[in-house]
């Protein structure tokens, strides 16, 4: 009888580059839970990654705190229903995260 081969090892895709990126600047401020949040894209947490992380956006332009900003109004727009918003123009562009929108300014 012929041994048996030991079970093949799951691969975990590793992480784009940009991925490796974002994550370096979003994990310090998630504890180890929220931190999950991140690699979860049913989350709204996950999906501004992925959104953040996507073609239309060049993160290597942008100062960590616009990363940051960007991210911040992703997961309210993720977590809201943003794509069932009655005036969601402009949201999750590659315009400037400050004009889409429902500005603060033109209620002033």
């Amino acid at each position: 009888e012929t041994p048996s081969s030991p079970p093949s090892a799951v691969q975990t895709p590793q992480p784009t580059t940009a991925r490796r990126f974002l994550l370096n600047i979003l994990e310090p401020i998630y504890d180890p839970e929220g931190k999950r949040t991140l690699e979860d894209p049913t989350t709204p947490q996950g999906a501004a990654v992925e959104w953040l992380e996507s073609d239309n956006n060049s993160l290597a332009e942008y100062p960590e705190f616009r990363i940051l900003q960007r991210y911040v109004m992703a997961v309210l727009y993720y977590s809201t229903g943003g794509a069932g918003w009655a005036k969601n123009d402009g949201w999750l562009t590659i315009g400037n995260e400050c004009d889409w929108y429902s500005r603060a300014s033109q209620f002033f």
